[in-house]
Parts: C-alpha cells; sequence; structure tokens
C-alpha cells in the first residue's frame, strides 16, 4: 500500500520505510504517530473518507436527500478527497484529481453545464488534475494544471472581464499559468500566481480586495508587490494571507475578526501581531480561527464560554499539536492529534455531536482517530478521515 503523513496541512510521501522532510530521510516504526523536531505526524494509507452533518436543505450534504444531519455521515464517491469548499447551498470537493460538486445550482456553480441541483457527488468534466477548489455565495474557483477556472453567476467575481458575466461550466480566467492558490468570499475572490497576490470582485462594501480604494475589478488585480505568498483565505467580506509565516488581514472589521486590535475597516493587507509562525487560519463570517506554532487562536465573535468578541487572536488552551481549523457561519472546527473537535451554534446538528446544543468549548466530536481535514460552511460540517489500510 501506499503511506503518507500527515503534518500542518501537508502531505510528506514515503520512500520504502523512510519519511521525507526538509530533505532528511528518517527511519520509520511500525507505530502511527512520530515526533520530529517537536512535531507529531500522523501516518496513514492512501485513501480517505468524506463525511458531512449539519444544514442540508439543498442537499448540500451529497447524503442523497434533503434531510439534516447531527452526526457525521459518509459521503458517497471518491475515495482520496483531499480538497473541498462549501458555497452558499452548494459543495465542491477533489477526489485523485476529480472534480465533484452537489447541492444548489440555480447560479449554475456546480460547473455542471445546467441549472439542476444534484443531491450526491457528480464529478464536474473529466480532468483528472484539479488541485484547488474554492466555493463563494454564487460562484466558485479551481485550479487545475496551474490554469485558473471560474464559474457561477458573480459576473465580477468570476473574474472573465465585462463580456461574460456567468458560465455553467468552469471557464478558464486569462491565459495565464502557475496559479497555487484561491479562496473565494461571498462576492470576491483571491488567488496566488507564482507566488503573487491577486484579488478581483465586488469591493464596494468590505474593501475585501486589499487595493486601497473601494473599486470593484473583473479581472484578477495584483495586491501589493510582494512575490512570496504561500496561501490565502476568504470569508464572506474579508481577506487573509500568509507569507514567511506572517499573517495579514484586510475587508470589513465590523466584528474585529481581522484581529488586528479594532473594528476598523482595512483596505490594504495589515500584518497581525502574533508570538510565532503562522501555519493555517480560517475567516468565516464574523470570526476568525488559526493555528500558530501548533496553537489555537480565536478572534471576533468567538461565541466561547466568558471570552465573548476579541479584537486580538487569543489562545485557546494550552495543545499546540492542533493541525486543521474551519470557520463556519456560527460554529467552529478543529483537529489536534487527529481527533476532531467543535463548538458555536449547533441549530442544524452541524457540529456533528448527535444533538442541537450549543457549545462554548471546544468539545470533541465522536471517537474516531485519523481526521486529516475539516472544512466549514453555511450551517454545515465536512470533515476527511484517512482510511488506515
Amino acid at each position: 500500500m501506499s503511506i503518507r503523513i500527515y503534518q500542518d496541512g501537508q502531505w510528506h510521501l514515503l520512500r520504502g520505510n523512510r519519511v521525507g522532510k526538509n530533505s532528511q530521510w528518517l527511519p520509520l516504526a511500525s507505530h502511527h504517530r512520530f515526533a520530529l523536531k517537536g512535531n507529531w505526524y500522523y501516518i496513514g494509507g492512501g485513501q480517505s473518507a468524506l463525511y458531512g452533518c449539519g444544514w442540508n436543505n439543498y442537499g448540500q450534504l451529497g447524503l442523497g436527500d434533503t434531510l439534516n444531519r447531527n452526526v457525521l455521515a459518509p459521503v458517497v464517491g471518491g475515495e482520496q478527497w483531499n480538497r473541498l469548499a462549501s458555497g452558499g447551498f452548494f459543495t465542491l470537493a477533489i477526489s485523485g484529481g476529480k472534480l465533484y460538486a452537489w447541492g444548489n445550482n440555480d447560479a449554475g456553480c456546480l460547473g455542471l453545464d445546467d441549472r439542476e441541483d444534484r443531491l450526491v457527488p457528480t464529478q464536474v468534466g473529466s480532468a483528472e488534475d484539479w488541485t484547488a477548489v474554492a466555493a463563494g455565495d454564487n460562484h466558485a474557483l479551481g485550479i487545475r494544471n496551474g490554469e485558473l477556472y471560474a464559474w457561477g453567476s458573480d459576473e465580477n467575481a468570476l473574474g472573465l472581464g465585462d463580456h461574460q458575466i456567468s458560465s455553467n461550466l468552469p471557464a478558464r480566467v486569462g491565459n495565464d499559468n502557475g496559479w497555487t492558490a484561491v479562496a473565494a468570499g461571498a462576492y470576491h475572490s483571491l488567488g496566488i500566481r507564482n507566488g503573487m497576490l491577486y484579488a478581483w470582485g465586488c469591493n464596494e462594501c468590505s474593501d475585501a480586495l486589499g487595493l486601497g480604494n473601494v473599486d470593484y475589478r473583473n479581472i484578477p488585480t495584483r495586491v501589493g508587490t510582494f512575490d512570496d505568498w504561500e496561501a490565502v483565505f476568504a470569508g464572506d467580506y474579508t481577506s487573509m494571507a500568509i507569507r514567511g509565516g506572517e499573517l495579514y488581514a484586510w475587508g470589513n472589521n465590523s466584528y474585529g475578526s481581522l484581529g488586528t486590535g479594532d473594528t476598523v475597516t482595512r483596505n490594504e493587507p495589515a500584518r497581525i501581531e502574533a508570538p510565532g509562525t503562522w501555519s493555517a487560519v480560517s475567516p468565516g463570517r464574523s470570526h476568525s480561527l488559526g493555528i500558530c506554532d501548533g496553537a489555537l487562536y480565536a478572534w471576533g465573535m468567538t461565541d466561547l464560554d466568558g471570552i465573548g468578541q476579541q479584537l486580538k487572536p487569543m489562545r485557546i488552551g494550552n495543545f499546540d499539536d492542533w493541525s486543521s481549523v474551519a470557520a463556519g457561519y456560527d460554529h467552529s472546527l478543529a483537529i489536534r492529534g487527529s481527533k476532531l473537535y467543535g463548538w458555536g451554534r449547533n441549530i442544524f446538528g452541524n457540529l456533528g455531536l448527535g444533538n442541537h446544543f450549543n457549545r462554548d468549548m471546544p468539545v470533541r466530536i465522536g471517537d474516531a482517530d485519523g481526521w486529516l481535514g475539516v472544512f466549514g460552511g453555511n450551517q454545515c460540517t465536512f470533515a476527511i478521515c484517512d482510511k488506515i489500510q
């Protein structure tokens, strides 16, 4: 079988019985976890399973019906899930390089050349080289072979220019290659190409493009002059990106979800003070989550007991082995030591705890180990679990 090591959102391939990390090869024992320079690594098999729970009014959970779920239920489809994005009422995911879509399709954001809803994952086209995907309210973005694609019905956020305001199929954005990352807010889009940051879409109300003004853009427009951006993230009306382990944020800041220490909107990237290196962040509708040196942080309207609104990133607990975070509309999710945790509003059962009670501190979801990634949507949750072989 193939073996993979998962840590900090990255897969590291094995060579025989050794793992490659920073050009150094180390021997492996038979156990499933080991430590390297203070970091814990999880050893898994070559296949993964996708699970979902929460609000399912348009079939956005991909379970074949429109019934809500308050426990995580398996989504039938691919066996190598590694990317997922949940938009307004639709979901996109990548398995083995293939792109799948399901849920509401009124805006054509499933990319299936029609406006019919889907209740189960349906493959988009025949390509098997998709590497990234993002979902906004009514538009979607994806990358394959370094090329950027967009579809749905938000003309500015698609980045296709004035000539095309909607597309039921993935349409290539421009002629450039080298795209490595994309993110989608409610009505704006972000991407990284050859280390440079780009933004496009609606900008009048949120300043989420980071271009120093409120003008919209209908084609990707470069943000700033840095050429070493590593990752990009989008909330409904906010934007965040990481370069050199430092976190930058901009856009609407009414709830303090930028982490700048105030509620002043930013129209250009602002550096967020932190005690170490950021490895992951997730901006939601009114709050944000992040991982800095393995520690979990939350800010904005945190929904945490006795904490409430925080204008700067605040550490949650004392653990330093968190590996993944996801901020939904009103709930939060995170993975620590391959175990899944959640807190916040639970009105649709989106915490997966078998009930509808809200939680004001992280609570473990189920008894399973081997969780690899977690994703938050509009009152719904998705998580990927490794299939040990």
